[in-house]
């Protein structure tokens, strides 16, 4: 939604810059207000719940929508029996496919981490990302 705003501040700048126009306050908040009804009307217009946000908004005078609250649950980690290693591997795509990454720690019976690993993928799905760090895992406990 901020883009918006940007977009309308780039392209007064420009007008400004090169067409030698002179442009009021009063044009450049209708020129944003308006561009960030547009992208509300795409269905884009959601804030990222920011103080910052809420506050540009209360100003514009706009009712953005807030995002969705992420939902926490706990997690418990359960030790491996005594002597032996436990591998916890996690993957993530920021967008579908997108920047991709994964990672992974092993721990002992204690909960002493006895080594990890981290990577980056390039553009790959999350369920991708998993994968490679399973198949990264085998591969470290292997001795591969």
């Amino acid at each position: 939604m901020m883009g918006a705003g940007f977009y309308s501040l780039w392209d007064a700048r420009n007008s400004i810059c090169f067409d030698e126009r002179r442009l009021t306050t009063d044009y450049l908040i209708h020129s944003i207000k308006q561009q960030i009804r547009e992208v509300d009307s795409w269905g884009l217009g959601i804030m990222r719940n920011s103080v910052d946000e809420l506050c540009i908004f209360s100003a514009l005078g706009i009712s953005g929508r807030a995002s969705r609250t992420h939902q926490i649950r706990e997690v418990n980690w359960h030790a491996p029996c005594a002597f032996q290693l436990k591998v916890n591997t996690d993957g993530v795509a920021r967008g579908t496919p997108g920047l991709a990454g994964y990672g992974g720690i092993f721990r002992d019976h204690l909960g002493n981490c006895m080594g990890c690993f981290a990577g980056s993928m390039g553009i790959a799905t999350a369920l991708e990302a998993e994968l490679q760090a399973i198949i990264h895992a085998v591969s470290i406990a292997s001795g591969k």
